[in-house]
């Protein structure tokens, strides 16, 4: 992988650990947004613009995941293509990351992994800790969930915010459980194909790419096939804290074109 967007920029320095301005933003879009509908203001649109705004900023936490555990696994190189600094333009592919996702959305509001961060795995120490790199980005999707289920607990708020946190939270549910799937191009696969040499790797690697895309095929004209992600989900967030009802008011809300 050597283009534009994986390429190191010139000059680069080894940044470690920086916030971008444009992440700073869309946390400070996200609070505004929230604050309109707390206080009423926004209706179905601000949910959607909630939920859409939280995806993003969920985005850049799941690649900054697979990033500092690489980084801290021995792959340098993650510093130097600037994927350390939470910046949403680093990880964006116009397709992968922009237009997949939001057809995901439209489709039937699930969370698709979108984000490209290119680990060298040859420099990661072991196995072992090219697993864990792998498993990092869900283990954020994980805990925006936490954090999601935890305001909706112990926070009041108004029906509208709740609806779109709800919302939000049942995305981060479902990229966490699709991304765990074993099929190549997801992290599950990424999680389990270390157990294999190199040159099985290397063998799997033109397979893998065939079942990637039958599988996004297979996904978009049977959406019924992820009917048992969202069943999961649903269990997944009523477990930690995020209401059904919710969820299904920041749906509807969210689809607000439907209306």
């Amino acid at each position: 992988m050597n283009d534009p967007w994986t390429r190191p920029r010139a000059g680069a320095q080894a940044a470690m650990f920086n916030v971008s301005p444009v992440f700073i933003g869309l946390v400070v879009l996200f609070v505004g947004i929230a604050y309109a509908l707390a206080v009423g203001r926004g209706g179905p649109f601000g949910v959607f613009a909630l939920a859409l705004v939280g995806w993003i900023i969920s985005l850049c936490l799941h690649e900054w995941g697979h990033a500092a555990s690489a980084w801290a696994s021995g792959d340098r190189s993650v510093a130097e293509r600037g994927y350390l600094t939470l910046d949403p333009l680093r990880y964006a592919h116009p397709f992968m990351s922009i237009v997949l996702p939001l057809l995901f959305l439209a489709m039937g509001g699930i969370g698709f992994p979108g984000g490209a961060v290119y680990v060298n795995k040859d420099a990661v120490r072991t196995p072992l800790l090219r697993s864990a790199v792998s498993a990092a980005g869900p283990a954020m999707n994980l805990v925006c969930l936490l954090a999601i289920g935890a305001a909706l607990t112990f926070l009041p708020m108004s029906a509208p915010l709740a609806a779109g946190l709800a919302f939000l939270g049942v995305l981060q549910a479902t990229a966490l459980i699709l991304n765990l799937l074993p099929v190549p191009g997801l992290d599950g696969f990424g999680i389990l194909e270390n157990v294999f040499p190199a040159k099985e790797r290397a063998m799997l690697q033109p397979l893998g790419q065939i079942v990637a895309i039958g599988f996004l095929i297979a996904i978009f004209t049977v959406p019924q096939l992820l009917q048992p992600i969202w069943s999961v989900a649903l269990l997944l967030c009523e477990a930690l804290g995020v209401d059904r009802g919710d969820i299904a008011a920041g749906y509807e809300q969210f689809r607000f074109w439907e209306q």
